[in-house]
């Protein structure tokens, strides 16, 4: 009987190892999972698995108020593309002068640690227009809200103005 135990014993043992090897581990919660999934995007499963990687994936709170009804994450979209990363943006029951720039940008290279900031030595004009980078922000104006950093190698800053989004990148 002592065997018969050990052996039943052994072969729980492998199916939980199995199970847990199987079962993904998430860089992003589960609630911002489904919505990348809602988007056609999964969460970038190696995340952390670049050396010198601090922030997280994803941060709350990128509008004032109860760091809950907003975030802010990156995702891998599933089928390949020459931009294959999304920085989403998400808002529940929010009217802010934030939530007026497109929820998604696409983005080609491998996503930074994310965090917000709001640092009114920058100008607005030192960044440039997402979508039109030829076009500078407006001259003399300074931040005025939170920005979205991300950070790995080098750092974007990803702001919002006006309904378009602004880009400052460093080296």
């Amino acid at each position: 009987m002592g065997v018969r135990y050990a052996a039943g014993l052994m072969i729980l043992l492998l199916l939980l190892i199995g199970q847990t090897e199987a079962t993904e581990v998430l860089v992003i919660p589960e609630e911002l999972n489904e919505i990348a999934k809602e988007n056609e995007c999964s969460q970038v499963s190696d995340f952390f698995r670049r050396p010198g990687m601090v922030e997280p994936a994803h941060v709350y709170g990128y509008v004032p108020g109860p760091e809950n009804r907003s975030a802010v994450f990156w995702c891998k979209k599933n089928k390949p593309s020459k931009q294959p990363y999304l920085l989403l943006f998400v808002f529940r029951d929010i009217q802010h002068e934030l939530t007026l720039c497109p929820h998604k940008i696409e983005w080609e290279k491998y996503p930074g640690g994310l965090s917000l900031v709001w640092d009114r030595r920058f100008t607005l004009d030192e960044f440039v227009n997402l979508t039109n980078p030829k076009r500078r922000g407006p001259k003399g104006v300074r931040m005025k809200h939170r920005a979205v950093h991300s950070s790995y190698e080098t750092g974007e800053y990803f702001y919002c103005h006006k309904g378009e989004w602004l880009l400052l990148k460093l080296d």
